[in-house]
């Protein structure tokens, strides 16, 4: 079909020819050999290209595929290893921590060993501890049974004696009675009953009773006596229970014995509180013994439940009660006691004292002192030295208007005022001293020359507990160097009053360089108080700059408030002020108002004491011009005072805020 028959046969070529190289050979040698056209050649050729682009793209995105899925493995590979390192940390820190509580359970093994051993010695201590309170108690059960046989065979004793002395007391009066010269009646005809009896009155109304022991003390020793007094009548029977006392029958023919019986339990069967008083009764026992039968047949006679006089004035507990109703008792008494005379003043707790005993344990007890209130009086440093010793539990001393001594005559004003400058001081300090970190309010005022800042600085080394102080000295204000001091021995003072006194002797003592030592020293102040007519704007700022906390802010006889005083103290702080006390300080209508702007987010009290010339009407009706909108009611109502401008200014604040 292509040429003769004798061509021979060309094998085909297995190679692909690239497009565009060497085309005209291939032309001619495919038109020789197979006999193929250019057109249809570069068709194949396209098909090849197209053929080559599409294995190449599959390729291509078969390796794309397959460098994704690469990056996958080695990202699920790195999330491997991280998960390996971060389970071998963790296996790590496991054995660790059971390393360490291993260690633990080890330690508290052996901690409970000791425990448990230490436990058993306490045991073993306990036990010992408690056999020897069973023989402390056992030795004083024998103490208590010697003592009480004691007492007996001493009664007894007593009694014997008593016997012996009434014996010889009569055989005196006897003898005497033999010589009728030797005593002679009274006038009137009234005899020595009578003169015994009033001295037995005497006696008995000397005494000191006590509520709980039910005895009586005989302070006056009879003098008198009369011959024929002892054979006057017969001793009645006094029937008291076992504490009582039995006269007995006269013998016949002079041998008549009078006996005096005390009871079971005898006339010192009564507690004391203390030595002193032991002793006394001792004292008063032996003037007892002293007695003559005839006082003692009169007292009997004249105490007897038929007279008039109180029988119980010779009564004694008896011992069948024991000591055990007598310590209730006086434990019950003392616990009334206790609930009384914490409210009693100082005057009347040291004349509480002197009634019995048991009044005077409580009078005298730290309980009962917990406030130490002087207020117009004269004192002295041994009062206050002799007070001290019972204000170890006092939280609040108070001392008001005290006065030193009187002037002796012939004594100059200046002699006087040197020797009684500060010469309450060393009593102060001894209450301060005994009162120590248990005082928290401290209050002096008015205590000009016997009290000065001395007072403070003893204050600050004594007591470093306190919260609450107040100072007002007319002689003696308080200075930049006490504050200071205070402020480094009693950081923990929430109330400070230090104003100055008027009319001051020393008026530029306090000023700027105290308001800033108060700021610098108690930041977390709740209320102050202070004033004079050094002090200034500038402290004040600073002090309310520094005083964040400030509640109750005190202004007495400040030079002036006005508007830019009003504006810088706004600025600087008094966000939550809740109280502005104002005293003799002048102050402007329009301060007012920006207090009252500045402070309508929270309601503030006012409490204005100002002088009358303080503001005038035209001031008056200039704040009320300038007031815009209704004033709260709470504000129109504590701004009255005794002044009139100030009632003027109500007027107008009540006229400008109505609708």
């Amino acid at each position: 079909m292509f040429g003769p028959a004798d061509h021979a046969p060309v094998e085909a070529s297995t190679a692909l020819a690239l497009p565009g190289t060497r085309l005209s050979e291939g032309v001619v040698e495919f038109g020789l050999a197979v006999g193929i056209g250019l057109e249809e050649r570069l068709a194949l050729d396209r098909k090849i290209s197209r053929t080559f682009a599409e294995v190449e793209e599959r390729v291509n995105r078969r390796m794309g595929r397959l460098r994704v899925e690469l990056q996958k493995k080695e990202a699920q590979l790195e999330c491997e290893r991280l998960d390996g390192e971060r389970l071998r940390r963790e296996k790590q820190e496991v054995e660790e921590r059971a390393a360490y509580l291993s260690r633990q359970v080890s330690a508290a093994v052996e901690m409970m060993e000791r425990l448990k051993t230490d436990l058993q010695e306490k045991e073993a201590e306990l036990s010992e501890r408690q056999q020897e309170m069973v023989d402390v108690e056992c030795f004083l059960r024998d103490t208590a049974e010697k003592e009480a046989e004691a007492k007996s065979r001493l009664q007894v004793f007593m009694e014997t004696l008593l016997a012996r002395a009434e014996r010889a007391e009569r055989l005196l009066l006897l003898s005497s009675h033999s010589h009728p010269n030797h005593c002679t009646h009274a006038p009137g005809g009234s005899g020595s009953d009578d003169i015994i009896t009033n001295k037995m009155q005497e006696t008995v109304g000397n005494r000191r009773s006590y509520s709980v022991s039910g005895s009586c003390r005989l302070r006056d020793r009879p003098v008198s006596l009369h011959p024929h007094s002892a054979f006057a009548s017969r001793t009645r029977t006094l029937s008291l229970g076992s504490g009582g006392l039995d006269g007995d029958r006269y013998a016949a023919g002079g041998g008549r014995e009078e006996r005096l019986w005390f009871g079971e339990g005898g006339w010192g069967n009564r507690h004391h509180s203390t030595e002193e008083e032991e002793e006394e009764e001792e004292e008063e026992e032996e003037e007892l013994r002293l007695w003559s039968s005839a006082e003692r047949r009169r007292f009997i006679r004249t105490h007897t439940p038929g007279s008039d006089a109180p029988s119980s004035l010779c009564s004694t507990p008896s011992r069948r009660h024991g000591d055990r109703q007598l310590e209730a008792d006086t434990l019950r008494l003392r616990a009334g006691l206790f609930c009384v005379f914490p409210y009693l003043d100082v005057r009347s707790l040291l004349r509480v004292a002197e009634v019995c005993s048991d009044w005077r344990f409580v009078a005298r007890h730290p309980a009962v002192w917990t406030r130490l209130h002087l207020e117009n009086g004269r004192v002295s440093a041994q009062f206050l030295i002799t007070l001290s010793q019972w204000c170890t539990q006092t939280h609040t001393v108070v001392l008001h208007n005290l006065r030193p001594r009187s002037r002796r005559a012939g004594e100059t004003r200046e002699d006087y005022h040197r020797s009684t400058r500060g010469s309450v001081e060393l009593g102060v300090e001894a209450v301060l001293r005994s009162a120590g970190g248990s005082l928290l309010h401290l209050w002096v005022s008015q205590c000009s020359h016997i009290l000065t800042d001395r007072t403070l600085w003893l204050t600050s080394c004594y007591c470093r507990n306190l919260q609450t102080l107040t100072y007002r000295s007319s002689s003696d204000p308080v200075g930049h160097e006490v504050l200071w001091a205070l402020g480094a021995g009693c950081r923990s003072i929430s109330s400070l009053q230090v104003a100055p006194a008027h009319p001051c002797q020393q008026p530029t003592r306090f000023g700027e360089r105290c308001l800033q030592t108060i700021g610098r020293c108690w930041p977390h102040l709740r209320c102050l108080g202070v004033g004079g007519a050094s002090c200034g704007t500038r402290g004040l700022v600073d002090v309310v700059r520094c005083c964040a906390q400030l509640q109750v802010l005190e202004l007495e006889r400040f030079s002036d408030l006005g508007l830019q005083a009003a504006t810088d103290l706004c600025e600087a702080g008094l966000t939550a002020l809740q109280t502005l006390v104002l005293v003799h300080t002048p102050v402007s209508g329009q301060a007012l108002l920006h207090f009252h702007s500045e402070t309508t987010k929270h309601e503030m009290d006012w409490v204005i004491s100002a002088r009358t010339q303080t503001l005038t009407s035209s001031v008056c009706a200039q704040a009320c011009v300038t007031t815009s909108g209704p004033l709260s009611s709470r504000f129109q109502r504590q701004i009255t005072s005794t002044s009139p401008t100030l009632r003027k200014l109500n007027i107008c604040l009540e006229k400008s805020s109505a609708p």
